[in-house]
């Protein structure tokens, strides 16, 4: 099972949806982890702590290709229909305020 951790694109957003001691435990249960490069950065997380961590990174969008995506703000409607049919999101996520992430999810069987 593949987790995505993407660069947060909200304005003002410094956290990262995972630490690289969380991913080391992630991994050592047997999952595999791809982290945005430059993901961490904003929260004192540089590449190099994930890279140590056994993330696999990637340059672009971490989130189409990954069974669950970890991140600290919701996923936007775009990102939302960009994930595989059956995928999971892990985020905060407002049920007055994001409807339309919510509709795009359901929408794409996420």
């Amino acid at each position: 099972m593949r987790i995505g951790v993407p660069k947060e694109i909200r304005a003002g957003e410094a956290r990262v949806g995972l630490a690289p001691d969380v991913i080391a435990k992630l991994i050592k249960q047997g999952l595999e982890i791809v982290v945005e490069s430059g993901a961490g950065v904003a929260s004192g997380y540089p590449d190099e702590q994930y890279q140590k961590a056994g993330a696999n990174f990637k340059s672009g969008n971490v989130i189409s290709d990954s069974d669950i995506v970890a991140s600290v703000t919701a996923l936007t409607v775009d990102q939302m229909k960009s994930l595989k049919k059956g995928a999971l999101t892990i985020s905060f996520l407002s049920p007055t305020t994001q409807v339309d992430s919510i509709e795009a999810a359901a929408s794409a069987g996420v």
